[in-house]
């Protein structure tokens, strides 16, 4: 029996993964949403659960709050530019209990500080996870043999690991996301092995974490590419561009929008590229697709498609389930995959902010404009845009030349008209880019997470 426990339920089960394993082994995935797009798409050989909503006892929780502070602070000190999370666009007062846990955690932001706390916290979680409750006992009566998480986030799925080491099974972390190791992932007793991308992601791991042995780290890849690989997506360009009522030989640019927490106020940036399309110097006459972020975009960006007729927004396929116990619930649809591939196949390039979509328009081989300039006029205090290249996630994009990095509008539109004369601009850089970051697992991570979750790594 294998359990699958993570909110990336679309990538598991889009991507192929558990109609792999689910070929060889009786699988169960956990999900706190039970009627998503997703379900219908499960394969034969899956049980989907409700998965048992449990909080962590209080001194667990602080402690693993505390070191996890700790960890983040020791990373600071070591010069790793973390990637950006939470409402870093804003300046924050903390109080209270705050401020206690950060004065404690800057005395114990030492590796051996974290470790100590670490063997700590695991030492409570094993008891824990040997006490009756929901959560225990919904996994004890599945008892997987291996246990793959895709949730870094959510401390209850330490719980599931260690339930599942306790009865002798395996258990692995997966990072879903770009961005999940760059943020910080303090390594726990309770997983047996950390599956990530790339050997950047592994090295990032592992000096975040000197005591983690090198052979808990895995390179898989990343399934994401593996669902584009398998879906029958590619709408012709006449179609894809009359649904956005433009017309079919105009140049198509993508902004893709920055979640609003991280770039307030960001239709001001996107509103001087409009009006530089608008006057000409911009040439060509290309439309400007804005994707939203899923997570929430500036609402600026609503007045422009009435302020410009070449403007289109368009809103991701999310199911977007805010208010849902232990949390809020965010998940893309089938459709949001053959949205987005279309959106990147059509496009001369993509514009945004340091992004992760870099990697997506990247595999294409389309050009990237990376924003490193604060919105103009903009009364959001904090981290400017100007430092969002530098994080070690991104440095990669742009040592490896995959992306012009612009820092001011008239940078903007020289880079727009440079890659709309020759898209091939840059495409050494941006096949580099990918080769590093897919490792050798471009359209193949399916079948090597398989291997690790079936114990043929």
């Amino acid at each position: 029996m294998t359990a699958f426990w993570g909110p990336e339920i679309r990538l598991m089960v889009f991507s192929g993964l558990i109609d792999r394993v689910a070929s060889e082994r009786e699988v169960v995935l956990l999900s706190r949403v039970t009627d998503g797009g997703f379900v219908e798409r499960l394969p034969k050989g899956c049980r989907l659960e409700p998965l048992v909503v449990d909080s962590m006892p209080q001194g667990i929780a602080r402690l693993c709050s505390l070191a996890n502070t700790a960890h983040g602070m020791r990373m600071d000190r070591l010069g790793m530019m973390r990637g950006l999370e939470g409402n870093v666009g804003v300046k924050s007062d903390h109080a209270g209990l705050q401020k206690l846990r950060r004065g404690l955690a800057r005395l114990l932001k030492y590796s051996g500080g974290v470790r100590t706390m670490s063997a700590v916290e695991g030492l409570m979680r094993r008891k824990w996870a040997s006490q009756i409750g929901p959560l225990q006992e919904q996994l004890k009566r599945i008892a997987p043999s291996a246990f793959l998480s895709m949730d870094t986030v959510h401390l209850s799925a330490t719980l599931g690991a260690e339930v599942t080491k306790g009865l002798g099974g395996r258990s692995m972390l997966f990072a879903g996301s770009w961005k999940d190791i760059s943020r910080g992932v303090r390594a726990r007793s309770c997983w047996d092995y950390y599956l990530v991308w790339n050997r950047a992601m592994n090295e990032n791991l592992l000096a975040q974490n000197p005591g983690l042995p090198r052979e808990r780290v895995l390179e898989v890849g990343t399934p994401q590419f593996d669902l584009h690989s398998r879906m029958a997506q590619e709408k012709p360009r006449s179609e894809f561009m009359s649904e956005l009522g433009l017309e079919t030989e105009r140049p198509l640019l993508c902004f893709t929008a920055a979640s609003v927490r991280v770039v307030p106020e960001e239709s001001k940036t996107v509103r001087g590229l409009c009006e530089a399309i608008a006057d000409g110097r911009i040439g060509g006459s290309p439309a400007l697709l804005v994707r939203l972020n899923p997570t929430g975009s500036d609402p600026g960006y609503r007045a422009l498609p009435d302020d410009f007729p070449f403007v289109r927004v368009t809103e991701p396929k999310w199911d977007h389930r805010p208010e849902l116990p232990g949390g809020r619930w965010q998940a893309s649809e089938w459709e949001d995959t053959s949205q987005f591939a279309n959106i990147i196949l059509h496009s001369a390039m993509n514009i945004s902010a340091a992004s992760t979509v870099t990697l997506d328009f990247a595999v294409f081989d389309r050009p990237v404009v990376t924003i490193a300039y604060d919105p103009p006029e903009s009364r959001a205090q904090g981290r400017s845009v100007a430092t969002y290249p530098m994080q070690d996630v991104y440095r990669p994009a742009v040592e490896l030349g995959a992306c012009t990095i612009v820092r001011n509008e008239d940078d903007l539109c020289g880079a727009v008209n440079c890659y709309l004369e020759d898209s091939s601009r840059d495409s050494a850089g941006r096949n580099a880019f990918v080769e590093v970051s897919t490792g050798a697992h471009l359209c193949d991570s399916v079948e090597q997470l398989a291997r690790v979750v079936l114990g043929r790594e």
